[in-house]
């Protein structure tokens, strides 16, 4: 059976509405919707163990912006949109104190990278108070943390952050991520997305897949599977998958040539003749 996963507590309620009956109350649980910068804002405040149960996550506010409406690209959406997260962070943050901001995912993969990115753009303050007081002791000491993912430090992100804030003992720390979402189609209702790349991996896997591909032909949507360095083993699964789900006439090519990159490669009946990988039953 599959099972939807989100890091949102905004769907996670909703997930919980659905299986429960919209009439029914969620009990350790308070939400509320608002409007900040004409962008919709939704506030889960989860209150005792009892909404910690139903949630699946800890105490504490859990907010949504949502900027679907960002691409549209209204009149002064970008300065909107700026400063309605801004007020939400501000909302959160303790008036005095240092800050640390964690920039969490890896840089090298693109639907990963905006924790590392959005750290290269914070200004960086802690230091310079320090060495130049008489030019930023009005500052707000701030400082930024890229722990990057394991396959690539082997130190797990948490562990880094956790010796960084024993260390600086920041009043804060803003964690930058990219986060699993139970629906992630529901942009393509109100924007022009015409292609959705489907990256097997861990999280979701080949039911997951099935799911995101039923969506996007719902929509109109056309699709293809990208390999995740696969050795040949995962790309006679992959490519069997795909087989599979688009027909024997795959309409686009699919990104599944990784499985040469391997210098020990595991021997599998795959063969790449012309533009095409081949299964050989009797190779």
């Amino acid at each position: 059976m599959f099972t939807k996963r989100t890091d949102l507590a905004i769907e996670a309620h909703e997930l919980w509405q659905e299986s429960a009956g919209k009439t029914t109350r969620l009990a350790g649980v308070k939400a509320t919707e608002k409007k900040i910068q004409g962008y919709p804002v939704t506030q889960v405040d989860i209150l005792d163990r009892e909404g910690e149960a139903a949630l699946g996550k800890p105490a504490g506010s859990y907010r949504t912006l949502d900027l679907t409406a960002f691409w549209q690209r209204g009149d002064g959406f970008f300065d909107r949109a700026v400063r309605a997260v801004g007020q939400q962070v501000k909302e959160l943050t303790p008036d005095s104190g240092p800050v640390l901001v964690v920039g969490l995912g890896n840089r090298a993969m693109t639907p990963d990278a905006v924790g590392p990115l959005a750290a290269d753009s914070i200004l960086i303050t802690r230091h310079l108070i320090d060495a130049m007081p008489q030019h930023f002791s009005g500052f707000r000491p701030v400082a930024a943390l890229r722990p990057g993912v394991l396959g690539t430090t082997g130190v797990e992100s948490a562990e880094a952050v956790r010796g960084l804030v024993d260390r600086l003992h920041p009043s804060v720390v803003i964690a930058v991520d990219a986060l699993a979402s139970a629906t992630p189609l529901a942009v393509a209702d109100k924007t022009s997305l015409s292609l959705l790349d489907m990256f097997l991996g861990l999280h979701g896997g080949m039911m997951g897949c099935r799911e995101w591909i039923r969506l996007a032909k719902e929509r109109g949507i056309g699709s293809w599977i990208t390999s995740a360095l696969e050795s040949n083993v995962g790309l006679n699964a992959i490519a069997h998958f795909c087989a599979e789900e688009f027909g024997p006439r795959v309409a686009m090519p699919q990104g599944l040539g990784t499985g040469m990159l391997y210098t020990d490669n595991v021997e599998m009946p795959l063969r790449i003749i012309g533009d095409k990988l081949w299964f050989l039953k009797n190779s």
